[in-house]
C-alpha cells in the first residue's frame, strides 16, 4: 500500500502534545499525537479515503469504525484502541530537518517555512508547552496544578472550550501564570490562590500574560504564514 511503503522509508517524528506534554493528563484524556513527515509526501495520500491511504490501512488493521478522519481547521485521525483515544496530526516540513536529530522541530523557522495551515495549529500545540515548561519555575508543581485544576473543572461540568468553557490551554497558561506570581509556594497554596487571584481578576481589561508583549514578539506573529 501507498502509506505502508511510504511511512517505512521517511524519516518520521512521532512527538507528543496536548495534556501528555505538560503531564498534565486526566484519566480518559486523548493522546495527541503530532508525526512530523517531508513536506514532498502529499500529505492527503495519508488522510484521504482511497485505499492506499493511512486510514484505510489503519482501518483494515484494526476496527473499521474506531477510525475517523476529521476534516476541520486541524486535520486529524482519530483513532481509539485499547480504551486509549488517539489524535493524529500530520505536520509536513523540509526533509533535512528531519535527519538533524537535535533541531527543533517546532523552531520558528520551521513554523515560517510551513504551508500547510492544520500543521501550523499541530505546532502551536508543541509551541504552546514547551513555552510554558521553560517559563515555570517548577514543572512538576506546574503540572499538579493544572491537573488539580482540571479535575475540578470538569467536575463541575465547567471544563470544555466548545460549550464557552476554559479549555485545557486557557487553564495551562492561567495555571502557569499562578506558579510564576508564587514560585516557591506548596500545591495547597497554589490551589487556593488560583481561585483567589482569578476570582478578583479584571477580565475586561487585562489579560492573563506570562511575560509582557515586546515590538519583537508582536513582529514574530504577524511573520506566521497565513495560509
Amino acid at each position: 500500500m501507498w502509506a505502508a511503503k511510504h511511512l517505512e522509508k521517511s524519516n518520521l517524528r512521532l512527538v507528543n502534545s496536548g495534556s501528555h506534554s505538560l503531564y498534565a493528563e486526566l484519566e480518559g484524556s486523548d493522546l495527541d499525537l503530532v508525526c512530523f513527515l517531508p513536506n514532498n509526501i502529499n500529505v492527503y495520500k495519508f488522510y484521504g479515503s482511497d485505499g492506499d491511504s493511512l486510514v484505510s490501512m489503519l482501518k483494515n488493521l484494526l476496527d473499521e469504525k474506531k477510525i475517523n478522519w476529521i476534516s476541520g481547521k486541524v486535520k486529524l485521525i482519530q483513532i481509539e484502541h485499547k480504551d486509549m483515544n488517539i489524535d493524529l496530526s500530520l505536520v509536513p516540513i523540509p526533509g533535512h530537518y528531519l535527519v538533524q536529530k537535535n533541531h527543533c522541530l517546532e523552531s520558528d523557522e520551521i513554523v515560517k517555512e510551513t504551508k500547510f495551515e492544520s500543521a501550523i495549529y499541530s505546532l502551536a500545540g508543541l509551541r504552546t508547552a514547551k513555552y510554558l515548561f521553560l517559563n515555570v519555575p517548577n514543572q512538576p508543581m506546574f503540572s499538579s496544578l493544572l491537573k488539580a485544576v482540571k479535575i475540578w473543572a470538569r467536575n463541575r461540568l465547567i471544563y470544555s472550550g466548545i460549550f464557552g468553557y476554559l479549555n485545557g490551554v486557557a487553564l495551562s497558561v492561567m495555571a502557569a501564570k499562578i506558579c510564576i506570581v508564587y514560585p516557591n509556594a506548596p500545591i495547597t497554596y497554589l490551589f487556593q490562590q488560583f481561585f483567589m487571584v482569578y476570582s478578583k481578576w479584571d477580565w475586561l481589561h487585562v489579560p492573563v500574560l506570562l511575560e509582557e508583549l515586546s515590538p519583537s514578539s508582536l513582529n514574530k506573529l504577524t511573520q506566521l504564514p497565513n495560509n
